[in-house]
């Protein structure tokens, strides 16, 4: 069996990554929250559920803070009654998902795992 290589990440691609992330840290926030906002939950009933200032917590909502901590995250949901489950997905099993479409927005679409 061959030893496998880590792929080394410069710079730009890392924060390209973290920003990726945080991007959808926050848009999985907000598509919890919205649906909690519909049922007639309010940003401070949140922040009275997590224990935190009803300010931090709007700003967390409506991602003006700049970042979002992972525990943080998975407190709100929580306390939402949401769950993230983190199940790591290697590339190769992403590959072998890929659709064979000469569309290709559609099969990034398909692949898009963030």
């Amino acid at each position: 069996m061959k030893k496998f290589e880590p792929v080394t990440l410069d710079l730009d691609q890392q924060d390209d990554l973290r920003a990726e992330v945080r991007a959808s840290m926050f848009a999985a926030l907000r598509t919890a929250f919205k649906r909690r906002s519909a049922e007639g939950m309010l940003a401070k009933d949140l922040a009275n559920a997590v224990g935190r200032d009803a300010g931090y917590v709007s700003r967390i909502l409506n991602g003006t803070s700049r970042t979002i901590e992972a525990e943080t995250l998975v407190l709100f949901l929580e306390a939402m009654r949401f769950h993230l489950p983190i199940k790591p997905i290697a590339h190769e099993e992403l590959e072998a998902r890929k659709p064979s479409s000469m569309f290709g927005s559609q099969a990034n679409q398909a692949t898009d795992m963030w």
